[in-house]
């Protein structure tokens, strides 16, 4: 991921298939690698980041789903 011009921080929204019903916020973050745990083999997760800086927030990136690998 390339970092978005003037962002200083990100906000990450994960959605676990079959678990919730909409993204969940996980968690603000300035590093633009993260790894989500604790997360079971073989469930289907969704995710989507927002850059945002003090002046306001982006539009969400396009939404990423993968299946979780053992």
């Amino acid at each position: 991921m390339t970092a978005a011009t003037r962002a200083t921080y990100y906000r990450l929204f994960l959605k676990i298939h079959g678990v919730d019903t909409d993204f969940q916020f996980i968690k603000r973050d300035s590093d633009l690698d993260h790894t989500f745990t604790n997360l079971t083999p073989g469930t289907t997760i969704s995710a989507y980041v927002i850059a945002a800086n003090p002046g306001g927030e982006s539009v969400p990136s396009p939404t990423v789903t993968k299946v979780v690998g053992a």
